[in-house]
């Protein structure tokens, strides 16, 4: 009695017809629920939509899928070895990543490397650059960039913007490029330690081009309380690059000079020779370097120094 008085109520609540009977009381029952049960999901899913708009998941406002990002516009792509450095300007002010793919022309089905790098708020900005690694060295590339946002209230949410523009790259027709990046050493010496003794410091370059660069100079010096201690022990490091080194005459305000010259570099390659420095006397000494090579394109990026306070 119980279970038909509860049927019962259900038929009054969704205005179901009264169900055909039959001789089986299973099979009455399980007719009526079928129908009370398709009947409450359709009037629950009216209400959703005339009061919510599109019923997108449990919680989710409209404005959540609504996200749009623009394109970015594709700049250049330089090739460097097993790298690619990608240059863009972002046309979004929300976006959280960027996804970029590196093609082979004419196997435009085929992406031989892509990256899925951070993003951060900005809009209209110009010359960002991201790198992909793991490139087919010496091969004609193309590249193309997205935008993506994933918000943390969302995180299951992901927006991404149209591909940009496409942009390729062929390492035969780039130009050479040699970098010398840093100087890298203890910059704070004590004058107790380093009296009568000559410590290393490294000297980082790498051709930062699209094709190997031969002829490679790489010109040391020093000023100050800094000057050239014995280049014997080191002189393998620069061998090992294709470099011979010999003192030269310093030139104003240096106190001591050294070119290695005759070098060599693939595209993307770095080394990192070191130089043997001693130290007059408590002072400021500097190590300067500079490096030229090929037809440099880009000599801005040619010349560094390591200033060194001795105590």
């Amino acid at each position: 009695m119980a279970r038909t008085r509860l049927i019962r109520m259900i038929h009054e609540l969704t205005g179901l017809a009264e169900p055909e009977m039959t001789n089986n009381p299973i099979d009455r029952d399980e007719v009526l629920t079928r129908s009370a049960f398709r009947r409450l999901f359709e009037v629950a899913a009216v209400g959703a939509l005339v009061t919510y708009g599109p019923v997108l998941g449990p919680g989710i406002p409209p404005s959540a899928a609504e996200e749009t990002l623009d394109a970015p516009t594709l700049d250049s792509v330089r090739l460097e070895g097993t790298d690619a450095y990608v240059s863009f300007t972002d046309h979004s002010a929300n976006e959280t990543s960027f996804a970029i793919s590196i093609w082979e022309p004419g196997v435009t089905s085929v992406v031989v490397a892509s990256a899925s790098v951070p993003g951060s708020p900005g809009d209209e900005r110009q010359g960002v650059t991201r790198s992909v690694n793991g490139i087919p060295p010496g091969k004609p590339l193309c590249a193309t960039v997205q935008a993506t946002i994933t918000t943390a209230e969302y995180p299951y949410l992901q927006e991404s913007s149209p591909e940009s523009n496409r942009v390729c790259e062929d390492p035969a027709d780039a130009a050479s490029d040699v970098a010398l990046e840093n100087i890298r050493g203890k910059e704070e010496q004590s004058w107790a330690t380093v009296a009568g003794q000559s410590p290393a410091y490294l000297v980082a370059f790498r051709n930062a081009g699209g094709n190997e660069t031969a002829g490679i100079v790489v010109d040391i010096s020093t000023s100050g309380v800094a000057a050239l201690g014995d280049q014997a022990g080191v002189q393998a490091g620069w061998a090992a690059a294709g470099f011979s080194c010999a003192t030269r005459p310093p030139a104003g305000g240096e106190t001591a000079a050294l070119s290695c010259t005759g070098g060599r570099l693939k595209p993307g390659e770095q080394t990192n020779p070191a130089v043997i420095v001693r130290f007059t006397g408590p002072g400021l000494g500097t190590i300067h370097a500079s490096i030229s090579g090929g037809a440099d394109a880009n000599p801005g990026n040619n010349g560094t120094a390591l200033n060194v306070r001795v105590a």
